[in-house]
């Protein structure tokens, strides 16, 4: 009797109970965003952003010039993200870049955090919101993979002590399931990519910049030179997948490459040196258009 009547009070209490949990949670949820979002309205983050723009501006500009050298003849080289860290490495005044470059690394990673959570662009809630705004975490751990060669090269850590792409591949197709694995990665990045063009034909594409700093002849600009630039890169991201799943098809992990290995690809094709020298532009503007984002760009509140 006792045991029954503990078990029907128990009852009677537990959606009461449910309530009150639920709503506890839903306050700390509140807190939780406010929280995040008085964070962002601090001017550190904002200009730890806007410096996370322009070094990833000039990155880009960087890979585009090197290939553009190439495609003319000259004595230029292929590189991807961690090459150009490399290259300024190895300048008079690199410490100094790579202190920048790291501290800008370290802005865009927050910022694709604060558009995974905050939601600043309104992507919203449901699948598509949902991906997208995965897309801005997975945004953050790739700049992340790029602060650690950061880090390593203000180290003097020798460059061979750097995990690459096809050492990571190589350990993955060692697996049974290896080849899935990679096929899968191959597939993300290349929609990756096919999203860079979705998202240069959008309507709301440059929304992050403040329309009152800027005249109608300056929009116009940044929005063409904006989306040929992500068209550009949406490309390269493309064929980089397509390199992926190759490798996982073919059993080779040599086959996967960066930036630098599809530029490389794209120039042994025929009327290769046009298109080359056309993606590279590409690249250049899409640095360019990262350059300006630091200039106007501000943190839009939720």
């Amino acid at each position: 009797m006792i045991v029954y009547n503990w078990c029907q009070e128990l009852w009677v209490d537990l959606p009461g109970k449910r309530l009150a949990n639920e709503s506890e949670i839903s306050r700390l949820r509140q807190e939780g965003e406010q929280v995040i979002q008085e964070a962002a309205a601090k001017p550190v983050v904002g200009w730890l952003t806007r410096l996370g723009y322009a070094v990833h501006g000039f990155l880009f500009i960087l890979i585009g010039f090197l290939a553009i050298q190439v495609a003319l003849g000259g004595r230029g080289r292929f590189v991807d993200h961690r090459g150009a860290i490399a290259a300024i490495a190895a300048e008079p005044f690199g410490e100094i870049l790579l202190i920048v470059i790291a501290v800008g690394l370290i802005g865009s990673i927050l910022w694709g955090i604060l558009r995974a959570l905050l939601d600043p662009y309104n992507e919203g809630k449901n699948l598509r919101g949902v991906f997208t705004r995965l897309g801005y975490l997975a945004s953050s751990i790739s700049y992340g993979t790029l602060l650690l060669p950061t880090f390593q090269y203000l180290l003097r850590v020798p460059v061979s002590s750097v995990e690459g792409t096809e050492q990571a591949a190589a350990s993955i197709l060692t697996t049974a399931w290896g080849p899935w694995v990679l096929s899968m990665a191959g597939l993300v990045v290349a929609a990756v990519g096919i999203a860079q063009f979705i998202f240069a034909l959008q309507k709301k594409f440059g929304m992050q910049f403040d329309r009152y700093q800027l005249t109608e002849r300056q929009e116009a600009f940044i929005r063409h030179i904006g989306r040929f630039g992500y068209a550009a890169r949406g490309a390269v991201f493309v064929e980089i997948g397509i390199l992926v799943i190759y490798a996982a098809r073919t059993f080779d992990p040599e086959k996967v490459d960066g930036i630098d290995g599809a530029l490389l690809l794209l120039a042994q094709q025929p009327y290769g040196t046009v298109l080359l020298g056309i993606i590279a532009a590409g690249l250049m503007s899409f640095g360019v258009y990262s350059l300006l984002g630091a200039a106007w760009f501000h943190i839009k509140q939720t």
